[in-house]
C-alpha cells in the first residue's frame, strides 16, 4: 500500500470492510466473556499474625535465638511448603477432591504450593510501638470453597505457631546442652591440668621457685658452719697445749652441755621425721622443715665443738678421733652445699616449665569460667523461651469466611478480551487491503495504466445495490443488539442483577462527582 491515504480513504475503507472489523471483535468478546464467566470462583482468606518482641529489657535478660523474625518467617515457610506437611493438610480438609476431577500427590502440592502466600508487612501503624521493630506478616490461601479457604488459614496459622515455639525453644535447649557439655570437657581438661602441675611439683621439690630464698638462706648457713667446722679442726689438730685448752672451761660442764646438745639432736630429728611427710602435703609451711634441718645442723656443730673441747682437755688419744668426726660432718655438710648449689642453678628451667603449666592452666580456668557465663545465659534464654516471654508470634487477625470471590476479575478479562478482539479485526483489514488490487479511485488507476484520467466519473449505484446495501447495515445493527442482549443477559444471571449493578456504578460516579451535583441529583 504505497498509494497515499486521506482520511477519505480510510473511512472507505472503514465503509467497505467494518463487517470484518466488528464480526471478529463481537465473536472474540463473546467467547471471552463465556469463558470468564464459565471460570470457576477463587475465594481468599487472610490471617494477619504480629511478631512480637521480648518484653523484659534485652540488657537484663539476652535471648538466644538471636535470628531476626525475617529470616524465621523464612524458615517456617520452607517447613510449612514441605511436601508431606502439605499433604496432611490436604487429606485432613480434602482438597482439591472436585467432582469428577482427579488430582495426583504433587499436583495437589504444587496447586497448594501456588495458592498458599505469606508476605511481610509493617505493621507498626497497628500497634503502639513506633521504634520500627515490630513486624508481621499475613497468611493466606485461595480455593473454591470459602469455608474451606478459611479454615485451611487458620489451619496454616497454628501450624506457624506451633513451629515457631518448637523452635525457640529447641534451639534455646540446644545451646544450654551445648554449654553444659562444654563445661564437662573443660572441668576434666582442668582437672588434668591440675594434676599435671601437682605431678611436676612433687618431682621438683627441692628446685621450685618459691623456696629458692629459703635455699640461699640454707646455703649461706652451712657455708658458715663449714667454716666453723674448718676452724674446730685447725684447733683439734694442734698440739699446742695453750691452744689446746684456750676455751678453757671444766670438763665436768662441757660434758653436761654434749648431753644436753646430743638430746636436742635426737628430738629435733624426731620432730624432722614426724613433721617431713606432713609438709609434703601441704598441711605445714615447708619453711618449717628447713629450720628443723637447720637447727638439727647447728645442734651437730655444737656436738662436735663439745666432744673437740673435752678431747682437748681430756687428752691427745681423743684428738684424732674428734678430727675424723669433725671432717666427717664437714664432707656431709659439703655435700649439702653442692646438692643445694645444683637445685638453685636449675631452679630457672623449672620456673620455666611451671609457668608454662600454670599458663594453660589459667587459660583453661578463663574459658571454663567464660563458658560457665555463658550457660547462665543460656538457661536465662531457655527460661524465657519456656515462660512465652521472647519475642513470639500473636494472632491479631483470625482469618474469616470471605464474602466476595477475588478470582476471576472477570471486567478485565472482558475488556482484555475486547481490545484483543478489536485489535484482531483491525488486523485483518490491514491484511485485505495490502492484498486487494482492485483499482477503486483515480489514483489507483493512475497507478496501474502510468496515465492520468481526464475525468473522474463518481459511482452510480443502483436500486438493487441501495436495497442490499440496508439489508445489510440492518442485519449488523441486529447482531450488535443481540449481543448485547446477550452479554446484559449473562451479566444478569452470572454475575450480577442489571439493578444492583446499576446502584454500584451509579454510586462509583456519584464519588466523582463534586458535592453540589450531588445535591442537584437528590
Amino acid at each position: 500500500m504505497e498509494q497515499e491515504l486521506d482520511l477519505r480513504s480510510y473511512f472507505a475503507v472503514l465503509r467497505r470492510r467494518y463487517l470484518y472489523l466488528v464480526i471478529p471483535a463481537i465473536l472474540i468478546c463473546g467467547s471471552v466473556a463465556v469463558i470468564a464467566y464459565l471460570l470457576p470462583k477463587i475465594y481468599q482468606a487472610s490471617a494477619t499474625i504480629l511478631v512480637e518482641t521480648q518484653q523484659i529489657p534485652t540488657d537484663l535478660a539476652a535471648p538466644t535465638v538471636t535470628a531476626n523474625a525475617a529470616e524465621r518467617i523464612h524458615v517456617i515457610q520452607q517447613r510449612l511448603l514441605a511436601r508431606d506437611n502439605l499433604l496432611q493438610i490436604a487429606n485432613k480438609f480434602s482438597l482439591y477432591d472436585y467432582e469428577g476431577e482427579s488430582r495426583s500427590p504433587t499436583s495437589i502440592v504444587e496447586n497448594m504450593r501456588d495458592a498458599i502466600d505469606i508476605e511481610q508487612i509493617d505493621v507498626s501503624s497497628r500497634t503502639s510501638r513506633r521504634d520500627g521493630s515490630v513486624i508481621g506478616f499475613t497468611v493466606s490461601f485461595e480455593y473454591r470453597n470459602p469455608t474451606t479457604a478459611s479454615r485451611v488459614t487458620n489451619e496454616l496459622v497454628q501450624s506457624i505457631l506451633s513451629q515457631n515455639v518448637e523452635s525457640r525453644l529447641s534451639r534455646a535447649t540446644e545451646t544450654s546442652s551445648f554449654f553444659r557439655s562444654q563445661l564437662d570437657d573443660l572441668r576434666q581438661r582442668l582437672h588434668v591440668a591440675e594434676q599435671k602441675i601437682a605431678n611436676f611439683k612433687r618431682d621438683n621439690n627441692a628446685a621450685l621457685p618459691e623456696t629458692l630464698p629459703d635455699r640461699r638462706q640454707q646455703l649461706d648457713q652451712i657455708n658458715a658452719k663449714i667454716g666453723e667446722l674448718n676452724q674446730r679442726i685447725q684447733l683439734a689438730s694442734s698440739s699446742d697445749p695453750a691452744l689446746a685448752s684456750a676455751d678453757g672451761g671444766d670438763l665436768q660442764s662441757l660434758t653436761y652441755s654434749l648431753q644436753a646438745q646430743k638430746i636436742n639432736l635426737d628430738a629435733y630429728q624426731k620432730k624432722r621425721v614426724a613433721v617431713g611427710p606432713l609438709v609434703q602435703k601441704g598441711y605445714f609451711p615447708k619453711n618449717q622443715l628447713a629450720e628443723l634441718d637447720r637447727q638439727i645442723g647447728v645442734t651437730k656443730v655444737q656436738i662436735a665443738s663439745l666432744e673437740a673441747q673435752i678431747a682437748s682437755k681430756g687428752g691427745a688419744t681423743l684428738n684424732g678421733d674428734l678430727v675424723s668426726a669433725l671432717k666427717s660432718q664437714r664432707d656431709e655438710l659439703k655435700e649439702q652445699a653442692n646438692a643445694l648449689n645444683a637445685n638453685i642453678l636449675t631452679t630457672p628451667t623449672v620456673q620455666a616449665e611451671l609457668s608454662s603449666l600454670e599458663r594453660d592452666h589459667q587459660s583453661l580456668q578463663s574459658e571454663y569460667q567464660q563458658s560457665q557465663a555463658k550457660l547462665e545465659d543460656a538457661i536465662t534464654g531457655e527460661r524465657l523461651e519456656q515462660d512465652r516471654q521472647a519475642e513470639r508470634f500473636e494472632v491479631i487477625e483470625q482469618a474469616s469466611i470471605p464474602t466476595r470471590p477475588t478470582k476471576p476479575n472477570r471486567p478485565r478479562i472482558i475488556m482484555a478480551g475486547s481490545f484483543g478482539g478489536f485489535a484482531f479485526g483491525a488486523g485483518l483489514v490491514v491484511l485485505l487491503e495490502m492484498f486487494d488490487n482492485s483499482i477503486r479511485t483515480a489514483a489507483d488507476l493512475e497507478k496501474h495504466v502510468r496515465l492520468k484520467p481526464i475525468a473522474e466519473i463518481p459511482y452510480v449505484s443502483t436500486i438493487a445495490e441501495r436495497r442490499r446495501g440496508r439489508w445489510r447495515f440492518a442485519l449488523v445493527v441486529i447482531v450488535i443488539v443481540g449481543v448485547i442482549i446477550g452479554m446484559l443477559t449473562a451479566i444478569h444471571f452470572y454475575y450480577m442483577p442489571l439493578d444492583v449493578l446499576a446502584d454500584r456504578v451509579w454510586q462509583q460516579i456519584n464519588i466523582w462527582l463534586p458535592i453540589s451535583s450531588r445535591l442537584i441529583a437528590h
